[in-house]
């Protein structure tokens, strides 16, 4: 975290709330940081793979919630927006 702290080239960080793989909690610790070169953004109800999540947050179950929501578009919040 120090190395990010002491940055001066832009940092965007981006995580889904319901990201088993990504701790959203460590994205809460670098906007604390105090550097405004970084900008972090939890994204609600999103999970690693883009898609719409709101079952229960477990490594245990991510395969088949990846099956499960494969054929899922991409979570609303999480579209291009022109």
């Amino acid at each position: 975290m120090k190395l990010l702290q002491e940055t001066d080239c832009p940092v965007l960080a981006i995580t889904g709330e319901e990201d088993v793989q990504a701790n959203a909690a460590d994205l809460q610790t670098m906007a604390g940081l105090g550097n405004d070169n970084i900008h972090c953004h939890i994204v609600k109800e999103m999970d690693h793979m883009l898609r719409q999540y709101t079952g229960e947050k477990s490594v245990l179950n991510v395969k088949k919630q990846y099956k499960k929501t494969n054929r899922q578009t991409y979570t609303p919040t999480a579209r291009r927006r022109d």
